[in-house]
């Protein structure tokens, strides 16, 4: 075999083999991330400050300390359903903000997801994280939760006062303890926001300290993230480094070989 054919041949594997590397070895290496902390903490303040502006109309509205049963004793009135829808009004207002809110936190979300697990191996605690996504999965299922309860309960507890027909003994006692069962529900339930002797909010401002936590780990992630990546492109550029000189070396050494030997 000439020393044209082996060179040929050398050049033929050399290509296929830098070709190999630069296609399928460490694929994003030194493909770093922008940032988009900036975009998401706006965001998230922005729906921040939609919400204390939504629990400040909710305070002037006085719905609350009408409902209150430690400011005594209530009456099933008009007055009183009145208060409650307009309540359940401002709850719902809230909790759509917060559902915006945590479409930011689906997105970082997404990104950190994305991002794994190459952006976990330069994170400290990394259990942490999970926790919080955890923590956020189990806030969106109950934010659902009591999304639906709220558009059921005012009107299913309507029909319990609303007499249509004449009842039989039977029938009015199975109407009073339905009637009862509501009335101890709008004061115990965590989905109703009326439950006594409790923080009735803090689930909002649980939702609303997640999104930031979402944040943080998000940063976290991807810092770690373009770290690593950057350390990849830094192995792949002495991979390539070293592969082209071997090659150069061996074409040295063939080219070096006597036509005689060949």
């Amino acid at each position: 075999m000439n020393t044209k054919v082996k060179l040929t041949i050398l050049v033929i594997v050399t290509s296929l083999i830098l070709f190999f590397a630069q296609t399928y070895v460490w694929t994003e290496a030194g493909k770093t991330t922008q940032s988009k902390s900036y975009a998401y903490s706006y965001q998230l303040n922005q729906w921040k400050e939609d919400t204390y502006s939504k629990f400040e109309s909710l305070r002037k509205s006085g719905t609350y300390d009408n409902l209150d049963l430690s400011r005594g004793k209530k009456v099933v009135s008009p007055a009183f359903f009145l208060d409650i829808h307009e309540y359940q009004r401002h709850i719902k207002s809230i909790l759509r903000t917060q559902e915006f809110n945590s479409r930011v936190s689906f997105e970082m979300l997404r990104e950190i997801d994305r991002m794994n697990p190459k952006g976990l191996v330069h994170t400290d605690a990394p259990t942490e994280i999970k926790v919080k996504v955890e923590e956020f999965e189990k806030l969106l299922l109950k934010h659902d939760k009591v999304t639906e309860r709220l558009n059921t309960y005012l009107p299913e507890l309507i029909s319990a006062f609303e007499y249509k027909k004449e009842y039989s003994d039977s029938e009015k006692i199975e109407l009073s303890v339905k009637q009862l069962e509501l009335l101890s529900e709008l004061y115990s339930s965590d989905y109703l926001f009326l439950k006594r002797n409790t923080d009735v909010f803090k689930f909002i401002r649980d939702m609303g300290d997640n999104s930031y936590s979402m944040l943080y780990n998000y940063e976290k992630v991807l810092s770690g993230y373009n770290k690593q990546v950057s350390l990849e492109d830094s192995y792949k550029k002495v991979l390539l480094l070293i592969l082209t000189l071997i090659s150069f070396i061996f074409s040295i050494r063939i080219a070096l070989i006597p036509e005689n030997e060949t």
